[in-house]
């Protein structure tokens, strides 16, 4: 592999950071990758994107119910 396509690839690799979790989460975790079949990763990245969403959405719904103040 020559030095650019190494240079190349690194900048399409994702970054990763360490991050702490409960045991009893990363039990879960590791039953859920298992059962979809995806990796542990992908599993905390699509959770906490939907969460977002979700919680995104939620927000906005609660904006639009409170009265705007004149």
């Amino acid at each position: 592999m020559s030095p650019m396509s190494y240079i190349g690839d690194m900048e399409n690799t994702p970054e990763y950071q360490t991050i702490r979790v409960w045991t009893r989460t990363l039990k879960k975790l590791r039953l859920v990758a298992a059962l979809t079949g995806e990796r542990m990763v992908a599993v905390m990245d699509r959770l906490v994107s939907d969460e977002l969403k979700r919680v995104e959405h939620e927000h906005e719904h609660d904006s639009a119910d409170r009265p705007q103040d004149l």
